[in-house]
C-alpha cells in the first residue's frame, strides 16, 4: 500500500521503513497419542449414520491437525 502512494508520489517516505514485525514465540501443539486416538474412533463403531457421521467427523479433524480433536479427547 505505502509503496503504491511513494509512486503516485502521494508520500515521500514510507512511514512503515525500519519496522520489523513483532516477535510472536511459537507454542507447539499438543499431540494427541495414537492410543487415544484410536479409542476415540472406536467410540464411534456402528452402522448408524451418527456413528459414521461422528466417525468422519473426528477423521476429518484428526487429519487436519485440528487442535478440537485432542483438545476434546482429554476432557472427555
Amino acid at each position: 500500500m505505502f509503496q503504491w502512494l511513494m509512486i503516485e508520489e502521494e508520500i515521500s517516505k514510507n512511514p512503515m521503513e525500519g519496522m520489523s514485525p513483532p516477535k510472536v514465540p511459537e507454542k507447539l501443539v499438543p499431540v494427541i497419542p495414537t492410543d487415544d486416538l484410536s479409542r476415540l474412533f472406536k467410540s464411534c463403531d456402528g452402522k448408524t449414520f451418527v456413528a459414521r457421521r461422528d466417525l468422519a467427523i473426528l477423521r476429518t479433524l484428526a487429519s487436519t491437525g485440528s487442535p478440537t480433536v485432542s483438545s476434546r479427547s482429554r476432557t472427555g
